[in-house]
């Protein structure tokens, strides 16, 4: 078993090699204390995870009520 720590800007490639698992424990916000706070989970981010899960992919969303 191994464990890779990925950024947002790397999540699909990592969900494309089709890992056991995946945790995801990150804000969706990327500059939270910004007057216009930007995100980083897009459309096509959500589609990946969703594609992921559904052809076999487990998927743990860690939320820490931050």
């Amino acid at each position: 078993m191994q464990l890779e720590i990925c950024q947002s800007v790397n999540l699909l490639e990592k969900l494309a090699r089709k890992n056991d698992a995946g945790i995801l424990f990150s804000e969706n916000r990327v500059n939270p204390t910004d007057d216009k706070v930007n995100t980083w989970m897009t459309e096509e981010i959500t589609s990946g995870i969703i594609q992921y899960v559904e052809t076999g992919g487990d998927w743990l969303a860690w939320h820490s009520e931050l």
